[in-house]
């Protein structure tokens, strides 16, 4: 069992995304070397110091939130932040405009957070022009910064409600509530929303956390999509809850992979992917020569990254 999976159990009401992360946080200077992993990629930390992490948005709480922000710590970010006040609504960067205007519907979205650049200025133009969105949703631009955290631009025109804007203790989520609100795919009939209470989705994350052995020690490397439950419920909840620390590449690539094994300040310790991009995985460091001969039969190479001395855990979803 992971050596921080009974604080939260032990609570007799659920603690919001936010007082979670602060349970779990440990300060950097307080950290013994090689505990912890760079401030950028400690989950709890990164909620803490983000501009974003005390949200406040001109929509009621609870109210359903999407957001195209592009895969990677930004999206972590956001999506706890959102998750904490509001109904978050992750909307994939690689889909159609078209896509996501039906999802946007589909889920009864008031609110959309947009990335600067085509893709975001894409979809808001689209929506700013749909007959129905345009007077339902309200969009603002967020800015990735350097730290992988993100910066709101609210628009004056719209203030938040005063009861919004007022300084507010930890919210306590309250197990009827809806934090996440996710789309099946629709290959098997019509697409339909499935909802996620916090107390659903922090009981599953002691779940995985106890199960993968996670705990404050423990680096990983995520290349998930974070709009899909694998993603969110491993790399940000499992992460959260064990108080470990997590690289977010914003995309699948196995160079990029390799590269974080081989060179990370801190040993990456655990990934988790579905068993076809492990395979890619495997695939490309074959045709790379990065097998040392002790893994997987592999020829011995001098440019092997992946060594048979790598304790590296392999999780499959």
């Amino acid at each position: 069992m992971s050596d921080t999976a009974n604080i939260a159990k032990e609570d007799k009401c659920e603690r919001s995304i936010l007082s979670l992360a602060q349970a779990y946080c440990q300060p950097p200077e307080a950290a013994p070397h090689g505990e912890r992993a760079q401030l950028s990629v400690g989950l709890s930390e990164l909620l803490l110091v983000s501009s974003i992490a005390n949200l406040r948005l001109p929509v009621p709480e609870r109210s359903h939130v999407a957001m195209l922000v592009p895969n990677g710590s930004g999206l972590a970010v956001a999506l706890l932040a959102v998750m904490d006040r509001y109904t978050a609504v992750p909307l994939a960067d690689s889909e159609p405009v078209r896509g996501n205007l039906d999802k946007l519907e589909l889920f009864a979205a008031t609110c959309l957070l947009v990335p600067e650049g085509p893709a975001g200025l894409a979809l808001r133009e689209a929506v700013e022009a749909h007959p129905t969105l345009a007077h339902q949703v309200k969009c603002f631009t967020v800015t990735i910064l350097d730290n992988g955290a993100l910066q709101l631009e609210l628009d004056a025109a719209a203030p938040a409600p005063a009861s919004e804007l007022a300084p507010a203790g930890p919210a306590v989520s309250r197990g009827g509530q809806i934090t996440l609100l996710l789309g099946t795919s629709g290959t098997t009939g019509t697409p339909t929303v499935v909802p996620f209470t916090p107390s659903r989705m922090q009981s599953g994350a002691h779940l995985i956390a106890d199960t993968l052995e996670l705990g404050r020690r423990d680096v990983g490397a995520n290349m998930m999509p974070l709009h899909h439950i694998g993603g969110i419920m491993v790399s940000l909840f499992g992460v959260l809850v064990s108080a470990g620390s997590m690289h977010f590449l914003p995309r699948f690539d196995p160079s990029s992979w390799f590269a974080l094994v081989a060179h990370a300040a801190y040993p990456i310790t655990w990934t988790h992917l579905a068993p076809r991009m492990w395979s890619y995985i495997l695939s490309f460091a074959q045709g790379q020569g990065l097998l040392d001969d002790g893994v997987d039969g592999g020829p011995a190479s001098e440019g092997a990254v992946f060594r048979s001395s790598h304790r590296i855990r392999l999780v499959r979803s």
